[in-house]
């Protein structure tokens, strides 16, 4: 099972458009919520790896189109 911490971990590598530093030690990640996809391929089949469906919730530091494109390209990323 996914955990929160493997998220937290993974979105350390995520840094804010504008400053350098990543989005967990700005503070800007408020909640995560994290639910089994029954309805990926493979579900339900022994030996087949559970997928999540990961929900994130943020605090853009500046709110503007590019750079919450940014942001968000580089979570799915990871």
């Amino acid at each position: 099972m996914l955990t929160e911490s493997e998220i937290i971990a993974a979105l350390r590598d995520c840094y804010d458009p504008e400053l350098p530093c990543n989005i967990v030690d700005l503070g800007l990640v408020r909640a995560i919520a994290i639910t089994p996809d029954r309805e990926a391929p493979g579900s339900g089949i022994p030996g087949v790896p559970q997928k999540h469906l990961v929900q994130i919730d943020l605090i853009l530091t500046h709110p503007g189109d590019d750079a919450e494109a940014q942001l968000r390209a580089q979570i799915a990323n990871r």
